[in-house]
């Protein structure tokens, strides 16, 4: 998990209060840090980027100031096998333990291993290829008359989870892996998995450097995973956004000339940059159909001003066509057909 840091404000009793910066979680456990003792406390309250902590030890000695380190984990306790023969005081301390290295006047800041160390016989209840949930037996460990089921992690999220390999029935470590688990991630997954997203980086309309950029963490870190580790992987994840190399524009900058083509790049950037409007462009549609229609109607606009231009001069310099008009009602019928007849020649001769 991710820690945040922050430094004290205040102390009354035990209570301690700080401002941080970062991401907290009310009973999340937290340590306030004296030369070189960490003091345990929980989060109890949260408003802004202040918190308040009860701290479990003598809060002598505490400053303003003072660094404190929040872990991201909440409050709670470590099971296992050995647990029924202990006796702990409230933060899950082994009293002979405790007692044996501080002596019968505790020490604050002194944080003992709960599980005691030693060996225990296991016994597998499952086998490599079955599939798992959270909080489903793997195995069990016997103490005295009960039996300890050993269970899947219980922050599985996903399903498909399939054992991988898991021990034989013996006697390990009580900190010995027995049993991994995997969830189909493997090589050929991932390899298909790159290829897809190369294939959709290369359908968008933005640079080839855009896409190098894209791809670069993805080529990297995009890896095999079997064994699922959440902090490896906030961890991964956190430095391949830090490896990306931020592209900035300052005010003020011309990304593209006016009267300029505009290339595929400048494109991009104007629409990352929200400058590119979106939508219906009705004056582009209306004079593109405008266009269109004029373009297929000119000849024959044309060819039928022509004709009305040989009737006027036909009109005018032939004056007996005024006087025979009603005799021959013909003409002005004729001149409008021949001018027709000469654009349109016109129009194909000249392509």
């Amino acid at each position: 998990m991710e820690k945040v840091t922050g430094y004290v404000t205040g102390v009354n009793g035990n209570l301690v209060s700080a401002r941080f910066s970062g991401s907290v979680r009310k009973n999340e456990v937290g340590f306030v840090k004296i030369g070189n003792d960490r003091l345990k406390g929980e989060v109890i309250r949260i408003s802004g980027d202040a918190v308040s902590m009860q701290i479990y030890e003598m809060t002598n000695g505490i400053q303003v100031g003072d660094e404190v380190e929040l872990t991201g984990e909440l409050l709670s306790v470590e099971l296992g096998p050995g647990l029924l023969t202990q006796v702990y005081d409230g933060l899950q301390n082994p009293l002979p333990k405790l007692a044996e290295q501080c002596g019968f006047f505790l020490e604050r800041g002194v944080y003992l291993d709960p599980i005691p160390d030693k060996e225990w016989e296991f016994t597998p209840c499952v086998k490599p290829g079955d599939a798992v949930l959270a909080g489903d037996a793997v195995g069990s460990v016997p103490e005295g008359q009960f039996t300890h089921l050993i269970m899947a992690p219980f922050d599985l999220k996903d399903e498909g989870w399939r054992v991988k390999s898991v021990k034989e029935k013996g006697v390990y470590h009580v900190r010995s892996t027995v049993a991994v688990l995997e969830n189909g991630v493997g090589e050929d997954a991932v390899a298909l998995t790159r290829d897809g997203v190369q294939k959709q980086l290369e359908t968008l309309a933005v640079p080839d450097v855009c896409k190098q950029m894209a791809m670069k963490p993805i080529t990297k870190y995009l890896n095999a995973n079997l064994l699922y580790d959440e902090d490896a992987t906030e961890e991964a994840r956190d430095k391949a956004e830090n490896d990306v190399t931020p592209v900035v524009y300052k005010k003020g900058q011309v990304i593209v000339k006016s009267g300029e083509e505009v290339t595929e790049g400048q494109f991009a950037v104007l629409q990352t940059l929200g400058m590119v409007a979106g939508g219906f462009n009705a004056p582009l549609y209306i004079g593109a159909l405008l266009v269109v229609t004029v373009e297929a109607i000119l000849p024959y606009a044309l060819a039928f001003a022509a004709g009305a231009m040989i009737l006027v001069a036909v009109h005018e310099l032939i004056p007996e066509c005024q006087q025979n008009q009603k005799e021959q009602p013909y003409c002005a019928t004729m001149g409008i057909i021949l001018g027709f007849a000469v654009m349109m020649l016109l129009d194909v001769m000249l392509g």
